[in-house]
């Protein structure tokens, strides 16, 4: 099975308290999101010692979706 990493969940700071940041990443850019503000991430700046959580989706899974719905489509089709 093959994952894509689509978030990362930052932390700056010790047990006691401290900072929370995160990386999404949709349609293909990832973004940084900090507190009020969003701006553009580049993958280099995901890659850190803060990763805190990161979030995986498997690969297959929307490509059996995908193909689930086309095959309804096709059967729909022929036998209506």
């Amino acid at each position: 099975m093959k994952y894509d990493l689509f978030a990362v969940s930052n932390h700056y700071g010790g047990l006691g308290g401290g900072h929370y940041t995160a990386f999404a990443k949709k349609n293909g850019q990832w973004d940084e999101y900090d507190d009020s503000s969003v701006r553009p991430a580049t993958q280099s700046q995901i890659v850190s010692a803060a990763a805190y959580v990161l979030f995986y989706k498997r690969k297959d899974v929307w490509v059996r979706v995908v193909i689930v719905k086309i095959l309804s489509i096709i059967l729909l089709r022929l036998f209506s």
